[in-house]
Formats: structure tokens, C-alpha cells, sequence
């Protein structure tokens, strides 16, 4: 939340905020009216559930420009401003919108051998179709874009290096 209010020059300062112990009871509270608005990830399950509820959502976008991403950046550094356009899937789009989006990072035991952790990924790599249909949300999982650059203090495990030298993207860009 501080990220996406920072895009905009805001801070918790600007809102009252209502602690939720997680995403989902954030959502159930906005259903119930308990809250003005709830943090949740686009084409997630429980934001058609809850738009259902309350009779229609529109999502808020975030300022793109590169003075607001760099605001963001400050609470979450990973996140990056995501162009999203309507669909069926993405609820609460009804434009097309900048919305506050990050990568989900897999992290690792260093002492987890190179086989396994290579044979998950591989599978992650070689399969992108069958999660979707499990999780729609993993629509937009990229298996060509599965390496990234993080800067310094992140370390690759052997077995993703693996991968990703076999796949192209060794290394991240």
C-alpha cells in the first residue's frame, strides 16, 4: 500500500488506515463495508468474488512516469508501473490502467541440491500452460523472462543458473 500511495505522493499519513491480518480479510472487509478500498492482485479469484458482492470495482491506477515509479520503488523495490487493459479476467479494469505490479521472487536453501531446484524450475519453465489453468493469475508468468536482475546481495542458486544458461537468459538482464 505504501508504495502504491507513494506513486501518487501520498504516505499512510494521507489515509486512515485499518490493519487487515491479510489480502483476503482486506477484501471481505471491503465487501462488508468496512473499508474504502482493498490491496489484491489483478485477475485473483476473490476480486471477482468480491466485485460480484458489491456490485462493481474499479481498480486504482498508479502514476507510470518515472518520478512516481521511483516514489514506489522507496516502499518496494522490485515493483514497476504494469499497463493492464480490460478483460473477463481482469476485474475492476475498466480502462486501461497502470497498476503497481512486482515479480513473486522463489527463494532457496543454498544447501538444496542443484538437481532439485533446476528440475522445479524446469518444470515452472516447460509448463507455464498447466499452472495458468490452475492459478489464472500465472497467466502472466513469462517463462522467457523467468531470470531477472536484482543488483547486489542477490545470489542465483546453481541449479536456476542452470536453467537459465540453458534457456537463454543467463545471464539476467
Amino acid at each position: 500500500m505504501e508504495g502504491a500511495l507513494a506513486s501518487a505522493g501520498m504516505s499512510m499519513k494521507d489515509v486512515e488506515a485499518v490493519p487487515v491480518p491479510n489480502v483476503v480479510k482486506g477484501a471481505d472487509d471491503f465487501a462488508a463495508g468496512r473499508l474504502d478500498v482493498f490491496f489484491f492482485a489483478v485477475g485473483a479469484g476473490k476480486v471477482k468474488e468480491t466485485d460480484a458482492k458489491v456490485g462493481g470495482l474499479r481498480v486504482v491506477p498508479v502514476d507510470n512516469s518515472p518520478e512516481a515509479v521511483a516514489r514506489m520503488r522507496e516502499h518496494v523495490p522490485p515493483a514497476y508501473a504494469r499497463l493492464y487493459k480490460p478483460s473477463p479476467v481482469n476485474t475492476g479494469v475498466l480502462e486501461p490502467s497502470y497498476i503497481m505490479a512486482y515479480d513473486y521472487l522463489m527463494l532457496t536453501n543454498a544447501k538444496v541440491p542443484e538437481e532439485v531446484v533446476y528440475k522445479v524450475l524446469k518444470a515452472m519453465h516447460d509448463n507455464q500452460k498447466i499452472l495458468a489453468a490452475s492459478f489464472p493469475a500465472l497467466n502472466q508468468f513469462s517463462p522467457a523472462g523467468m531470470a531477472k536482475k536484482f543488483g547486489s546481495g542477490v545470489e542465483f542458486h546453481p541449479g536456476a543458473i542452470r536453467l537459465f544458461k540453458e534457456t537463454g537468459q543467463w545471464p539476467p538482464k
